[in-house]
This record gives C-alpha cells, structure tokens and sequence, in this order.
C-alpha cells in the first residue's frame, strides 16, 4: 500500500507542475483521465488525444516486428492453400 500513496504523491506533483509530457506529440498539455484495469493513472493528451499511463508495463510492439510478424503469417497462409 505505501508504493501505492508515493506512487499518487509523485504523480500528483508532476501533474501540478506540469512535467507530464505526451510520449508521442511532446505536449504538455496533458489531463488525468480516470484509471486503467490495475489502478495506474491514466493520462490523457489534449493536443493529439493520445491515452497513456507513466511507467507503463507493456511496452508497445516495434513496427520491425509487426512488419515479420504479417511476413510470417502471409508464409502461412500461402504453404496451407
């Protein structure tokens, strides 16, 4: 429970002091849009509408990856017709 309420405190200041910034556009013109399925604090960029958390968990799949992975499963399909 301690993470928790240091977890909130830093978010709440950096909020305040407005250090919050977009990870996609760089705004900082960032608001606090409710929680996701685990608790964390989800923010929200009023600039380009991006949702995000700090720290997340998950990290996004690279587009390399993405791109092998369509290849691979194109390869697939093409071999069980």
């Amino acid at each position: 429970m301690g993470k928790d309420i240091v977890g909130y405190v830093v978010q709440k200041e950096l909020c305040q002091k407005k250090t919050i910034s977009c990870p996609r556009c760089d705004s900082n013109l960032v608001v606090k849009n409710g929680f996701i399925h685990n608790g964390n604090q989800d923010f929200k960029c009023k600039q380009c509408n991006r949702q995000f958390v700090l720290n997340p968990k998950n990290k996004p799949i690279a587009q390399e990856t993405k791109e092998l992975i369509d290849k691979l499963l194109s390869l697939v399909l093409l071999l069980n017709y």
